[in-house]
């Protein structure tokens, strides 16, 4: 499961086939919008895609594409905006310099097959070694 930290990016990622959106366990978006609000939202994709806001990010992509991909984060809840809580996203450096992150799921909340209780002992045996703490 990926954690996204920009939503331009992110949603670039899941319309060009890059991550896949059921991959996705939510996008935190510094950018803030309704998109319920077709005018908001068109604000939103002519910035990205012009270059409104920063570099185009989703210059040359069809809109209808990236339309579904968002719906599709939006309606699932797979969007959240933290500034319409009065909190910020995470920004600097790191924001920057990568855009997803992995989520691993603790094994506890699901049931596993055989062999995915086997690579879970396995990454928690590699994760032991270079002196990081997993859950157990």
């Amino acid at each position: 499961m990926k954690i996204g930290l920009s939503f331009s990016k992110c949603v670039k990622d899941i319309v060009e086939g890059t991550v896949d959106i059921d991959d996705v366990l939510v996008v935190v978006s510094g950018t803030r919008f309704d998109f319920t609000d077709s005018k908001a939202w068109m604000s939103i994709f002519d910035g990205y895609s012009q270059g409104g806001y920063s570099l185009p990010i989703w210059r040359g992509m069809d809109y209808d594409d990236v339309y579904k991909v968002v719906d599709q984060l939006w309606t699932s809840g797979k969007l959240h905006q933290p500034r319409n809580f009065g909190s910020y996203p995470i920004s600097g450096a790191l924001a920057k310099s990568i855009h997803w992150l992995e989520a691993i799921i603790d094994p506890v909340l699901s049931d596993l097959s055989e062999s995915e209780q086997e690579a879970w002992d396995h990454y928690k045996f590699i994760t032991g070694l270079s002196g990081k703490v997993v859950n157990t």
